[in-house]
């Protein structure tokens, strides 16, 4: 929500001024925030302080004199520089839990001069006792990289609590008491509620072409010189770069897509090998599964895939870090197998998100692999990042069958922005 307009207090209005204060920055004058009084004498705390969630500073109170309670606001009077686009906010504590007062972000600015700002807290702290365990405090929600080094001076906070209202009896001639309630109190204070980043990552399908072949091997071209194989299998004879579009079958793909839920790779056109009859050299590659869907229930939270492919979310345990899903293909295991007569090399790349999450980039590591499945984020944070130019995969790999294992990892931070990811994976051979 956001600051509310203060209204005059009554008489009877009691102010309960910070007493006491912890940080886990270093506090500077910090007897300024608790000498009771709004004063224009400020504490401060200067760092990152957005960049991890429990970066706080809190204040306890003194206890009411009151046994019931009418209304209560809950004020601060700070100022902030340094501030650019990071999110963070004001909480209130009322025993049991705490209740998020305000977000300061683009949407709501924080003061950058000296600021009493007003929230009603009359639903939360609505009786004595939740008012003696009151704290308020500044916390990290999340920042936009790179962090904002921020200095927050605090005046001081305080709690208004308004009593009761007493009855006033009003004079008469008549025999019977007439008595009037006179509220000495009355909240006008409508807090607007400021909305919580949650990112929700949902994504919706995209790019989904339709394959010109049908993946099923049922020949095998040959050729004499030096064929490579590219995205979602191109075979490209030496000397021509060109492929020449053919109506056989080829090998089934080689790129596997990645997207939140799923994108079909880019079909491909079969080229016509050229043959010799003194050196006929031969090579193919076949993926398993030519898409990889992760599903549409993403969220950093680790909230369980819907994919009908066999994906699990490892939550991380600090800061911005939210899940790393892993996607293991519908049969648990992602095999690219190469054939070759000659020694080959191989590369391997992805290309960039093409998407609605404008965060989660190809550049930025939010896709990985590995030929071992992660069990935690931090395995699969460390796992190989894909590049979207051509990586080397294998080098003189020797002549035969081989087949290699990848399981591919899709990073869904608290600082990812919510939509879609689509991406095509390219296994490359050449000799």
């Amino acid at each position: 929500m956001a600051g509310v307009a203060l209204t005059a207090a009554s008489a009877s209005s009691e102010y309960l001024y910070g007493a006491s204060q912890t940080s886990n920055f270093t506090i500077t004058d910090p007897a300024n925030s608790v000498d009771g009084a709004f004063n224009d004498q400020v504490a401060s705390v200067s760092g990152q302080f957005a960049r991890k969630a429990d970066n706080h500073w809190t204040f306890e109170f003194q206890d009411t004199s009151f046994a019931a309670v009418a209304g209560v606001l809950a004020e601060i009077r700070f100022a902030q520089s340094g501030w650019v686009d990071d999110q963070f906010a004001f909480q209130v504590f009322d025993g049991s839990s705490w209740t998020t007062l305000a977000i300061y972000s683009p949407d709501n600015v924080p003061p950058s001069t000296l600021t009493t700002l007003s929230y009603d807290v009359s639903g939360v702290l609505d009786t004595a006792t939740k008012v003696n365990a009151a704290q308020l405090r500044l916390i990290g929600v999340a920042d936009s990289p790179p962090p904002d080094k921020l200095t927050i001076s605090v005046d001081g906070v305080r709690l208004r609590v308004e009593p009761p209202p007493t009855p006033t009896p009003a004079p008469t001639y008549t025999p019977t008491l007439t008595k009037t309630l006179t509220p000495t109190f009355t909240p006008t204070h409508t807090p607007t509620a400021t909305p919580t980043a949650t990112p929700t990552n949902t994504p919706t399908p995209t790019n989904t072409p339709t394959p010109t072949d049908t993946p099923t091997v049922t020949s095998t071209p040959t050729h004499t010189s030096t064929p490579t194989q590219t995205l979602t299998p191109s075979v490209t004879s030496t000397p021509s770069g060109t492929p020449t579009p053919s109506t056989t079958p080829t090998p089934s793909p080689t790129a596997t897509d990645i997207s939140t839920p799923s994108v079909t790779p880019t079909p491909s056109v079969t080229p016509t090998p050229s043959q010799t009859p003194t050196d006929i050299a031969k090579i193919t590659i076949r993926i398993s599964d030519d898409t990889a869907n992760f599903g549409t229930s993403l969220d950093p939270s680790g909230t369980d895939s819907n994919s009908s492919d066999t994906v699990m979310a490892y939550q991380g345990t600090s800061g911005n870090r939210g899940s790393y899903y892993v996607w293991k293909s519908s049969g648990s295991v992602l095999t690219v197998t190469v054939k070759s007569n000659k020694v080959w090399n191989g590369t391997i790349a992805a290309s960039e998100n093409s998407g609605t999450a404008s965060s989660m980039t190809i550049a930025s590591g939010v896709l990985r692999y590995d030929s071992t499945a992660p069990t935690t984020y931090d395995q699969a944070a460390a796992d190989i990042a894909f590049t979207t130019d051509a990586a080397t995969w294998q080098t003189g790999d020797a002549k035969g069958t081989s087949e290699f294992i990848f399981y591919y990892s899709l990073r869904v931070d608290w600082v990812d922005d919510p939509g879609t990811f689509a991406s095509t994976v390219t296994h490359s051979v050449n000799r």
